[in-house]
């Protein structure tokens, strides 16, 4: 019986050499080049370029490699365009018989020996996966003991261990990975801002701002989420009237997906703005199906649409809804009242001197949003919190005498009014709303610390006590 192919346990010398065959041959691949020479952008051009800074940049490589669970000691080979044709999977999906052809392949070296391996699979612009392709991938990669299998797209899922595709059937031993191509995007970004991940090697610090340009440039057709399916329309409108809808309406589960799809993107777009990942992650949801069994949910039982973004250094996570039924969105997030402040006015006036100070930082955007700020104070032992608009502070004043308020929440509300129905203006505002109120409060903003204990004035110094001693 002949021996079957393995590549993970192979000496790297023999790879080159079933490389460099003629006939009869095992593997067909062409090295990834950080500067591709095909005719024309593809998904092969992205994918070369991709695979390459991976083994140019060591903070992305480690970054990345870190994700898939890859172990991040030796070195890398990378390959586009690979083929095994002794396998005998072919390529069904385009009706060919020829040997199934995967965009790209990562083989860790370690010493003189390949350790372990991954299958890639990218898309471009308004390519999506399929299941069919994808399964048959899979398969590949559990034939030849490849453990991976990594897909890359501009579809976006709420975390890398979900895939867009659906109906896909797992395969044992094969994981699978999805990345967006703004998720790459963003991850480079946090690498190359000035923070605690920056790029050390000088050289590799301007390999990575090339590649993000690349991807960045228009042709590259790295997308984002820009609008709503003509289903959102039609779902608003049914709860608006009352008509019931269920959770196998159609239209329902393309609105949750919609929903997720923004969600991501926006995280992503907060990612590379701030310069540091943002989680987005609903911790209820076990998958990527889940997630939307759960949006659909909320969907048919309170027309109310929900995302949190937890960002590192803010005082709360940054909650935003869309409210169907009022058309409005709402953005908000909760600071921790000073409770050294015996008084409510003077915890009010304690979190109006920072709505301030935040004015002061950029008047012109916190203008914008003062408008439609309001102030909420939790209280303790009171079953209606008192709420005002941010300009009705001295009302809220009155209100909150001699309640013992423990928490703020601080939140931007808009009604977007005939917007909210529009599938690319209703994207455009709610992304305009989140970033205005962060960038002209939620940054601004801190939470209350209770200081350490102090120790009491009579308790003795070590001079004291040794001279009790002598």
């Amino acid at each position: 019986m002949a021996k079957k192919f393995r590549l993970i346990g192979m000496p790297i010398s023999v790879l080159d050499e079933v490389l460099s065959k003629k006939e009869k041959r095992e593997m067909i691949a062409r090295p990834a080049r950080l500067i591709p020479a095909n005719p024309r952008l593809s998904e092969l051009s992205l994918a070369s370029v991709f695979l390459s800074s991976l083994t140019f940049v060591k903070e992305f490589r480690e970054l990345f490699l870190k994700d898939i669970k890859m172990s991040r000691s030796g070195s890398l080979r990378v390959f586009t365009e690979v083929s095994f044709p002794h396998i005998g999977i072919t390529d069904q999906e385009r009706g060919k018989k020829s040997s199934l052809r995967v965009d790209g392949l990562i083989l860790q070296v370690v010493g003189k020996e390949i350790r372990d391996a991954a299958l890639l699979e990218f898309k471009m612009g308004n390519q999506d996966l399929h299941e069919p392709q994808v399964s048959a991938y899979m398969n590949m990669a559990k034939e030849l003991k490849i453990p991976r299998l990594i897909t890359i797209s501009n579809q976006f899922v709420p975390h890398i261990t979900n895939t867009p595709v659906q109906g896909l059937q797992k395969v044992n031993g094969v994981n699978l990975y999805h990345f967006s191509w703004k998720h790459l995007i963003a991850m480079g970004s946090v690498l190359l801002t000035d923070n605690d991940t920056n790029i050390e090697n000088p050289v590799e610090h301007e390999i990575m701002n090339e590649v993000m340009s690349f991807f960045r440039n228009e042709n590259a057709q790295t997308r984002t989420f820009d609008a709503m399916s003509k289903e959102w329309a039609e779902v608003v409108e049914a709860i608006r009237v009352n008509k019931p809808l269920t959770k196998n309406d159609p239209r329902v589960a393309t609105v949750a997906h919609d929903w997720v799809q923004e969600e991501q993107d926006l995280n992503l777009k907060l990612s590379d703005e701030l310069g540091l990942m943002v989680d987005s992650r609903k911790r209820a949801a076990k998958d990527f199906n889940d997630r939307i069994e759960i949006e659909k949910k909320a969907i048919v039982e309170n027309g109310i649409l929900e995302s949190q973004f937890k960002i590192s250094g803010i005082v709360s996570p940054l909650k935003v809804q869309a409210h169907v039924l009022a058309r409005k969105v709402v953005c908000t997030v909760e600071v921790k009242a000073p409770l050294s402040r015996s008084t409510s006015t003077g915890r009010l006036n304690w979190l109006k001197a920072q709505l301030e100070r935040s004015r002061k930082n950029n008047q012109k955007v916190f203008e914008e949003v003062l408008p439609n700020v309001w102030i909420e104070p939790m209280t303790k032992g009171r079953g209606h919190n008192p709420k005002q608009p941010y300009k009705d502070f001295d009302t809220l004043v009155d209100e909150s005498k001699d309640t013992d308020i423990r928490v703020f929440r601080v939140s931007f509300e808009k009604d977007l009014a005939a917007d909210f129905t529009r599938t690319k203006k209703f994207i455009e505002k709610y992304e305009e709303m989140v970033l205005c109120f962060y960038r002209a409060i939620v940054q601004n903003l801190k939470n209350w610390e209770e200081p350490p204990p102090k120790m009491s004035h009579s308790v003795e110094g070590p001079d004291e006590k040794i001279s009790e001693e002598e």
